[in-house]
């Protein structure tokens, strides 16, 4: 596993630090608005106010730094001595409500070696707009079928993979995860118990 600088942090911080912290609002988008299930025939014989309730959809797992990577990757930072700090999930101005860890050796000797995780839930309008934000700054777009990658341009990156990428987001259908390299998206889950 490699571990990258903790200046790939600044790097990403460096566009939140142009921002101005905007907080999350929920949209009336249809495709995020909840339907109602409530068909015609209860609505005729029923009053709204009697109308049985539909059973609450399970709530989404809130993302966590211990719950967006697998087990095992937990236990190798630790194992290391590593302990993770997380930050504000901010793609340019807009705010999300997920997890940006950074993992590393804080007890230790200052040093730059950590990694970076996040997951974070977010609506088509947030997509739109942080990934127009992230070209605009110089990031650069690669449709892989219906995933969107988007990853800082190599001839600025402080570290890349073996291919070649430096910081990644990798956007989803309602989700978007990040990683220090595009390698490393490997290792970022939806959260999970």
């Amino acid at each position: 596993m490699t571990f990258r600088p903790l200046a790939r942090l600044v790097a990403a911080a460096s566009i939140a630090s142009l921002a101005v912290f905007v907080t999350a609002c929920a949209t009336d988008d249809p495709d995020t608005t909840p339907s109602q299930g409530v068909g015609p025939s209860a609505e005729a014989s029923t009053p709204p106010s009697l109308a049985p309730e539909e059973p609450d959809a399970p709530a989404a797992l809130a993302p966590t730094c211990e719950n967006i990577i697998s087990a095992a990757t937990m236990q190798q930072f630790t194992e290391a001595g590593w302990t993770v700090k997380q930050h504000d999930f901010m793609i340019g101005e807009t705010h999300l409500e997920g997890a940006l860890c950074v993992w590393g050796d804080y007890a230790g000797p200052g040093s730059d070696n950590v990694a970076i995780f996040g997951w974070s839930p977010l609506t088509r309008a947030q997509a739109s707009e942080a990934q127009n934000e992230l070209i605009d700054a110089g990031w650069i777009r690669e449709d892989v079928g219906r995933d969107v990658y988007i990853t800082e341009n190599p001839d600025y990156a402080i570290a890349v993979d073996e291919e070649g990428y430096g910081m990644t987001y990798l956007f989803g259908d309602g989700w978007v995860s990040v990683a220090d390299s595009k390698q490393s998206l490997q290792l970022v889950n939806a959260p999970a118990e």
